[in-house]
């Protein structure tokens, strides 16, 4: 690469640096194994956290509400309350959408030649 190349790269490196920090505070909470399978679930509705550790095989329903209150924070999900349960969606549509991707890409057997 020439000097003007890598200076291109920084200039753009130091104007997003906020989108960077998002990007990578977002890999960092799905790169854990039951907040990932958290949101894979949610990706098709709306569940309580009862049906999502039924799902995930977590016997302890507590471990399920601390990772879901850890992606609530970050924005990723939401949460609404009907009566005395709690439902949880995706609250992020673009999470979905790297999901998708993922799942497309890396989750889906990889075709033979």
């Amino acid at each position: 690469m020439t000097k003007e190349q890598l200076q291109a790269i920084k200039d753009e490196f130091e104007q997003n640096q906020s989108v960077c920090q998002n990007v990578v505070g977002l890999c960092h909470l799905l790169s854990n194994k039951s907040r990932f399978r958290i949101v894979c679930i949610l990706m098709h509705g709306e569940a309580c956290v009862q049906d999502i550790a039924d799902v995930v095989g977590e016997s302890q329903v507590s471990n399920i509400s601390q990772q879901l209150r850890m992606l609530r924070l970050a924005g990723i999900v939401e949460k609404r309350r009907i009566k005395k349960q709690m439902l949880y969606t995706i609250a992020d549509p673009r999470v979905g959408g790297l999901i998708k991707f993922l799942r497309t890409n890396y989750l889906e057997p990889i075709p033979s030649k």
